[in-house]
């Protein structure tokens, strides 16, 4: 009886051990986890940052296409004034030339 007892109390012993070994697993397991959730959490606001970024920067570039198309605008009417103003500088020579032949 008492061979039993004892082998019984050895693998109580036994058990304990692995609980405590189980335990300590766990724990770092755990440990391990919050670690890995803070980097989640980190890589999530600095994804976020990156897209608030990236829309000020595509609001940004929309604003620069609408300029640059007003500006090409301005530049295709201007061009097209110089052409008209040309023209017609070229006519009042012509005219000054006349006048002054007579």
């Amino acid at each position: 009886m008492g061979d039993t007892r004892d082998r019984n109390e050895a693998k109580i012993s036994n058990l304990e051990s692995e609980n405590r070994d189980q335990r300590g697993l766990i724990r770092d397991l755990r440990e391990k986890l919050d670690v890995r959730q803070v980097a989640i959490d980190t890589l999530a606001e600095e994804l976020k940052d990156k897209n608030c970024s990236l829309s000020r920067a595509r609001a940004k570039n929309d604003e620069l296409e609408r300029q640059a198309k007003a500006d090409r605008e301005e530049i295709s009417y201007l061009s097209r004034k110089n052409k008209g103003l040309s023209c017609e500088n070229a006519n009042l020579k012509e005219d000054v030339t006349l006048l002054n032949t007579k």
